[in-house]
């Protein structure tokens, strides 16, 4: 009994999670100490994994690589970046973890899932409570993009893990994993400790955005394009889908997050490499914009997450790490991504508060490369 766990990490640009049962953190910690001791607490898990080799042998390096990928941000002090890194990876490892101890019940079929199913659901519904129970006052906006992105998955992987569970039981066990890791991604986030923020701009719907985009992703889809670029479209919509389900949910940070990732990937299909010389022309700008948000009244630390994408892209590309890099990616983040979140957040229309997590929202899940 095989599965394909490629296709599982696509279907969702991800986003993350530790593992189960997180220990108590001191009040003393700050965010770097926090997330610099659960990635190596969960570097120590992926190297002693016991996972069965016909899910590990594709599984290992592609946790392993985001492990390294949030190590490396981690020590450049991109923390939002490596946060959002670890929570990738160690989503990707929680989900194996828990589909290999669930390996044998798999083999039993869907009485031995169902039973399963049912007592994660009341696990769920206590790490809701939790994560509804918490304090986001002073909370930098970029750290509840990544929660609300976590938290608003949650439900979706838990009801479309017993679909997948009919025709594939280890399928199921693997989204259910998932579900548990999501919801303890959203607490982790939580539970970190940032400095205070300048204050909050609110939040507001993004849907004008996101209906704009969809309408140029449409308008591109064409061949050859649509053929040739066809995987990178996949991840756009399923991208644009995740943010108007966050937004319908009224999940808006969460909501605005997944915006700019698709308009990110969708800038991508087409951005030619910049000129060698453009990388200097880059840094300085990515130095002049967190001057701009070090003396800012209002919180844009969506910014400093996409900054520290564009100069961890730079690093690489430059040779600075061992990842493979990009200059497109900075590129596209400084000239597209970047002003689309100031014309989106500085929009007519005023803001509204930021509800609590209480929404929530439906997932269509459908095969991999079907979304």
């Amino acid at each position: 009994m095989t599965v394909n766990c490629g296709w599982l990490r696509r279907f969702v640009p991800v986003l993350a999670v530790v593992l189960l049962g997180l220990p108590g953190v001191s009040h003393a910690q700050d965010a770097r100490t926090q997330i610099e001791q659960e990635l190596s607490r969960v570097e120590r898990a992926a190297r002693t994994a016991s996972i069965p080799k016909e899910y590990w042998d594709e599984g290992k390096p592609r946790v392993l690589s985001g492990l390294a990928s949030a190590r490396r941000d981690l020590e450049a002090n991109r923390l939002y970046l490596a946060l959002e890194e670890f929570l990738a990876a160690s989503m990707d490892l929680r989900a194996l973890e828990f589909l290999a101890a669930n390996w044998e019940a798999a083999k039993k079929g869907m009485p031995a899932f169902e039973a399963e199913w049912s007592r994660a659901d009341l696990e769920l519904r206590d790490l809701e409570q939790r994560y509804r129970g918490g304090n986001w006052a002073s909370m930098p906006a970029a750290l509840r993009a990544l929660a609300e992105g976590s938290f608003g998955q949650a439900r979706p992987l838990y009801q479309a893990s017993r679909g997948f569970a009919m025709t594939s039981p280890d399928t199921g066990f693997y989204y259910l994993g998932d579900s548990k890791a999501a919801l303890e991604a959203a607490l982790f986030c939580q539970s970190l400790r940032f400095p205070p923020t300048p204050q909050s701009r609110g939040s507001r719907s993004s849907a004008p955005e996101i209906r704009r985009l969809e309408e140029k992703v449409l308008a591109a889809y064409k061949p050859p394009q649509s053929i040739d670029r066809h995987s990178g479209f996949i991840r756009i919509n399923g991208t644009l889908k995740a943010a108007g389900e966050l937004d319908e949910a009224q999940l808006y940070d969460g909501a605005l997050y997944k915006y700019l990732q698709a308009l990110r990937v969708f800038a991508l299909l087409d951005a030619r490499a910049p000129e060698a010389d453009r990388a200097k022309d880059f840094r300085e700008e990515i130095s002049r914009l967190r001057a701009r948000l070090s003396s800012a009244t209002a919180d844009d630390s969506i910014v400093q997450l996409l900054l520290e994408r564009a100069e961890s892209a730079l690093d690489a590309a430059g040779g600075n790490s061992g990842a493979a890099g990009d200059p497109r990616t900075a590129q596209v983040l400084l000239k597209e991504v970047i002003p689309a979140y100031f014309a989106a957040v500085e929009s007519a229309g005023g803001a509204v508060n930021s509800p609590a997590a209480t929404a929530q929202i439906t997932v269509t899940l459908v095969r991999w490369p079907y979304t």
